[in-house]
C-alpha cells in the first residue's frame, strides 16, 4: 500500500495534537515545539533496543491537510527531495512515515536557534553581529546551497534544485557552532512530481529575488540573491527590504536602490561590501553564478583579514550572546533524555550545577562533541568527563566543582624488600669483617 493510498483511506478526524509519551511509528513524542499553517514540529526520540536513544525532530502534516491527496503528494515530494541531500550544512531527513492519519518526516534534531532569533537578540542587546561571524555563517550557508544546487538523481541527471526561501528563519545556528539550512518544502526541482500553481508566489517576500517577485523563471542565482540579503542583514543588523505590505516589499526589491552597507556600518570592509553588492545585483547575469563562488570569495576575504571563523568561534559567540538560552537548552536536552530512559527525575536537576557549562565555551563544546575525553577547561576547579560520545543522561556528564582528590600513593613493595635485604647484607658483611 502506498503512502498516498494510506492517507486517502483515513477516516476524517478532528484536528488533534500528539501528546507527550504517544508513539508515532517507532518514535516517542516528547512535546510539540511549534505549529504552522501546514505542519507542526515535535521533539521526539527513537525507540531502539538496549536503551538506544536518539533525539529527532518530527515534522507532521496537519491531519486535515494530510487527507488531501495533492498536499500529501507535495509533502512526500519534500521528503524525497531532501533525502537526496547530504551535506554538513543541510539538516538531514532520516525517515518518512504514515501512521494512521499522520504523515510525517523525521529530521535531524538541531540544538540551537535560527538566525532570526540570533539577529533579534543582537538588536535587543544593542549589538551588531561581528563581521567575522556574519561572513563565516554566510560562507557555510553558501556551501550548503551549492551542494543542493549541484545535487543529481541516481542516473546523474541534474535536479536543478532551487531552495526559494533562503531567509534567517530557515538557517539554524546550533550551540555547537554548526550552520544548517532547513525547510526545502517549497524548493523547485526538475523531478518534483507536483507542480506549483501558475502565478503562485512561494517564499518570504523580503528575501525573494527580483525575478521571483515578478513571477519570472528562476534558477540557482535566485538563491544567491537571497543569500546576499541574508549577509547584508547579518553584517549590518538592519533589514534590507521592508515595505508596508508584501507588494510594497517586492516593489522595493524590483525597483528600489540598495543602500551600501558601508553607509550603515563604520569601517565596513570594502571587500565584503563588494561581495554583498555583487550577490544583490538586480540582473541575474551580473550576480555570482554559483553559491560556491560566494563561498570562495568569503573564505578569501576572511583569510586575508585574519577573520577565519571555526565552529568553536561561532559556538563561543552564541554562548556569549544568549547564555540563558544555552543553559536552558542543555538542561532541557538532558532532562528529556533522563525522562526517556527512566533515570533520575527531572526535579533533581539543579541549574546552578550547569553554570560552568554555560560560562565556559570550550567545556560546553567538548561535552557535546564526539570522543570520550577528560577536558581541563583552564579552570582547575572545573573538569568535565564525558563517558560517551554524547551524554545521554546527567549521570553520564559528571561535573566536579572541586579539584579531584590526589591519587593514593602506592608503595613499591618489591623494591622496598630488596632495599631492606641489601641493608641487612651490608650490615652483616660489616660485622663479619670487623669481627675478623
Amino acid at each position: 500500500m502506498t503512502a498516498m493510498r494510506a492517507i486517502s483511506e483515513v477516516e476524517p478526524l478532528a484536528e488533534d495534537t500528539l501528546q507527550p509519551g504517544q508513539v508515532l511509528g517507532r518514535y516517542r513524542i516528547v512535546r510539540r515545539i511549534a505549529v504552522g499553517g501546514m505542519a507542526e514540529l515535535y521533539l521526539a526520540y527513537a525507540i531502539g533496543v538496549e536503551g538506544f536513544q536518539r533525539l529527532v525532530a518530527i515534522k507532521r502534516a496537519l491531519p486535515r491537510l494530510a487527507r488531501d491527496p495533492a498536499f500529501a503528494a507535495m509533502f512526500l515530494d519534500e521528503a524525497r527531495l531532501v533525502a537526496t541531500l547530504a551535506h554538513p550544512n543541510i539538516a538531514q531527513v532520516y525517515d518518512v512515515g504514515v501512521d494512521g492519519h499522520s504523515l510525517y518526516l523525521v529530521m535531524e534534531y538541531l540544538d540551537g536557534r535560527d538566525l532570526r532569533r540570533v539577529l533579534h537578540t543582537a538588536v535587543q542587546r544593542g549589538e551588531r553581529v561581528p563581521i567575522a561571524i556574519a561572513a563565516g555563517i554566510a560562507a557555510q550557508v553558501a556551501a550548503g546551497l551549492h551542494a543542493a544546487h549541484e545535487n543529481r538523481a541516481p542516473d546523474r541527471t541534474p535536479l536543478h534544485i532551487v531552495h526559494r526561501d533562503v531567509s534567517p528563519a530557515n538557517v539554524v545556528a546550533t550551540f555547537g557552532g554548526a550552520i544548517k539550512l532547513i525547510d526545502f518544502g517549497i524548493a523547485k526541482a526538475a523531478r518534483r512530481t507536483t507542480v506549483s500553481v501558475a502565478g503562485q508566489l512561494k517564499g518570504k517576500a523580503a528575501y525573494m529575488s527580483p525575478e521571483q517577485c515578478i513571477g519570472g523563471p528562476i534558477d540557482r542565482r535566485s538563491d544567491v540573491f537571497a543569500l546576499g540579503v541574508l549577509l547584508y542583514e547579518l553584517s549590518t543588523t538592519r533589514r534590507l527590504f521592508r515595505g508596508a505590505d508584501e507588494y510594497a516589499t517586492m516593489k522595493q526589491i524590483v525597483e528600489g536602490e540598495i543602500e551600501a552597507p558601508s553607509r550603515l556600518v563604520e569601517d565596513y570592509p570594502v571587500e565584503l561590501e563588494d561581495i554583498v553588492l555583487r550577490a544583490l545585483a538586480r540582473d541575474p547575469s551580473d550576480r555570482y553564478h554559483t553559491a560556491r563562488d560566494v563561498h570562495l570569495d568569503l573564505v578569501r576575504f576572511a583569510q586575508s583579514h585574519g577573520l577565519a571563523v571555526t565552529e568553536y568561534d561561532l559556538a563561543r559567540y552564541l554562548r556569549r550572546l544568549m547564555p540563558d538560552e544555552v543553559e536552558r537548552s542543555l538542561l532541557d536536552r538532558q532532562a528529556t533524555l533522563e525522562t526517556a530512559d527512566g533515570s533520575a527525575p527531572v526535579a533533581k536537576l539543579r541549574p546552578a550545577s550547569l553554570a560552568p557549562l554555560a560560562a565556559s565555551p570550550r567545556a560546553f563544546e567538548r561535552a557535546s562533541s564526539a570522543g570520550p575525553t577528560l577536558v581541563p577547561d583552564g579552570d582547575p576547579e572545573t573538569r568535565i568527563y564525558e563517558r560517551a560520545a554524547r551524554p545521554r543522561s546527567m549521570s553520564e556528564l559528571v561535573i566536579e566543582t572541586t579539584p579531584p582528590p590526589p591519587a593514593p600513593r602506592r608503595i613499591a613493595w618489591p623494591y622496598f624488600a630488596l632495599a631492606f635485604a641489601l641493608m641487612f647484607l651490608s650490615g652483616w658483611l660489616a660485622a663479619t669483617y670487623a669481627g675478623g
